[in-house]
């Protein structure tokens, strides 16, 4: 059923409704491109040692 829907699908997901992932590229494609690149980008500045790792990886 998934499979036939899929044209339809939006580009972005919920989070909270991702379940289990293959990686971080999977919960990426998620969010709008800016919005990951800037999650990122705190991610770096707050965590650079990937301490806080509960939750999704991006």
């Amino acid at each position: 059923m998934l499979a036939a829907l899929q044209p339809w699908a939006a580009p972005e997901k919920m989070i909270n409704f991702l379940g289990d992932v293959s990686g971080p590229e999977e919960v990426a494609a998620a969010y709008p491109p800016a919005t990951i690149d800037r999650l990122r980008e705190v991610e770096r500045e707050v965590d650079p040692s990937g301490v806080f790792t509960f939750g999704h990886a991006i």
